[in-house]
């Protein structure tokens, strides 16, 4: 994080103020905020700038093309759920954060795409089912395989 400097102004009756309203300091703050953990997560999750690049241009637009399928993906998820709350998490302990994080969205656009995130227990300690796991495990190889390369 960043700090968030601001200035006084003295009046011309020598006493100091805010340039601005409180409370427009605090959404710009707010906002910088926001863009420090968009930052991040796009760092850590997203893997931008991992990509190896030898050509000054490819480093740029490489940075660049990830940034931009970032911002479509959070758009598309924005428009899909809404601005205030993520999609909802599949699990049943936890009722979700407040906020949008790359996971959720991922998490959400699996499940939009395979299906629900249902615990099923596959591998059970009975070996006389199995014809009827192969099935169900062979349909869980895409899933499996896709969520293995984030």
């Amino acid at each position: 994080p960043v700090p968030y400097l601001v200035n006084a102004v003295q009046d011309a009756a020598g006493q100091w103020a805010l340039p601005l309203p409180v409370e427009t300091l605090l959404f710009w703050a707010w906002q910088r905020w926001e863009v420090e953990v968009a930052h991040r997560e796009l760092k850590t999750s997203f893997g931008l700038g991992d990509k190896q690049c030898w050509n000054p241009l490819a480093a740029l637009r490489s940075v660049q093309w990830s940034a931009w399928v970032y911002s479509l993906l959070l758009l598309a998820g924005y428009r899909t759920w809404g601005l205030c709350r993520g999609p909802t998490v599949p699990s049943r302990w936890w009722r979700g954060s407040g906020r949008w994080s790359l996971t959720t969205l991922w998490r959400a656009y699996r499940a939009a795409f395979w299906g629900s995130h249902v615990f099923h227990p596959l591998l059970l300690p009975f070996p006389s089912n199995w014809p009827e796991k192969e099935a169900l495990l062979s349909s869980y190889l895409n899933p499996l395989f896709a969520a293995a390369r984030t």
